[in-house]
């Protein structure tokens, strides 16, 4: 069982125009070098031991990896929030798909009306997905589910032209 005590709380600094955005912990969390909370992950693949996601963050003048990363999955566009260790600087950026260098349909039609968020079984495939613990479908999933709403707010605004 998780103490949610043990885990801080995010608010948010902007830091400038360009969309960067840094969050700090609120203070009152636990000693900084602990691990963040069932929610942060190690960024390291377990089986090489390099990073998953090549980032850099500031702590005490180093430039570093940050050793842990958080998907935040809450927004329009889903975040990749890193940092260093407790009491420090979060940063995030948006996570943006890179280009298919073989494109193809990215979902056939059974797929398409699976992932749709507005199915008898969707709070099903969410829960399926949390159990599968893969952050990156996850993150898919989501995305397309944004870019899925926005097409039929763009499409029904057309119409009413």
């Amino acid at each position: 069982m998780v103490d949610n005590e043990s885990i801080p709380a995010l608010t948010l600094v902007l830091e400038d125009e360009d969309r960067k955005e840094i969050h700090t912990l609120a203070p009152g969390g636990p000693m900084p070098g602990d691990h963040l909370g069932f929610s942060w992950f190690c960024n390291a693949n377990e089986e090489t031991g390099s990073p998953i996601f090549h980032e850099y963050v500031i702590d005490d003048g180093l430039k570093i990896i940050a050793p842990y990363y958080q998907l935040d999955m809450d927004t329009d566009s889903p975040e990749l929030l890193l940092t260093h260790r407790q009491q420090c600087t979060i940063h995030s950026r948006t996570l943006q798909a890179c280009k298919d260098p073989y494109p193809h349909l990215a979902l056939t039609h059974k797929q398409q009306y699976l992932f749709e968020a507005n199915q008898p079984f969707s709070r099903l495939m969410d829960w399926a997905l949390d159990q599968k613990e893969d952050v990156m479908l996850k993150a898919e999933v989501a995305h397309y589910r944004a870019m899925t709403k926005m097409a039929s707010c763009i499409t029904n605004h057309i119409v009413a032209l």
